[in-house]
């Protein structure tokens, strides 16, 4: 293949993913598609990453409510296991965060 061959293959590749310009009610989500499609499973697990994150540390709150209420204030359950369930509850939910986070900046990097 001459050099004359390669930079036209390489400037046809360039073109075929190169972004569409952007028409009247063309958003820049379904501009992104194209590139996307190519990661679906990382961005399907980044998706799922980040709802169990946002869910593990939403629960945090609840936990330290119970905590509050129940082992210091009332005394009707142990602090300790009550503990052990906060902190791994904030473990995996920072894990899993980091996870969402790791996988969303490969995609970025890779686009």
């Amino acid at each position: 293949m001459s050099s004359e061959q390669t930079s036209t293959a390489a400037r046809s590749d360039a073109a075929a993913t190169r972004p569409a310009p952007a028409g009247p009610g063309v958003g820049w989500l379904r501009r992104l598609g194209p590139f996307i499609v190519r990661y679906k499973r990382t961005v399907i697990a980044t998706l799922i990453f980040s709802v169990i994150a946002q869910t593990l540390i939403a629960l945090l709150p609840l936990i330290q409510e119970i905590i509050v209420d129940h082992s210091i204030i009332g005394h009707d359950r142990a602090i300790g296991p009550l503990l052990v369930i906060l902190v791994l509850t904030g473990m995996f939910g920072f894990t899993t965060n980091f996870a969402r986070r790791y996988l969303g900046a490969k995609i970025s990097v890779d686009i």
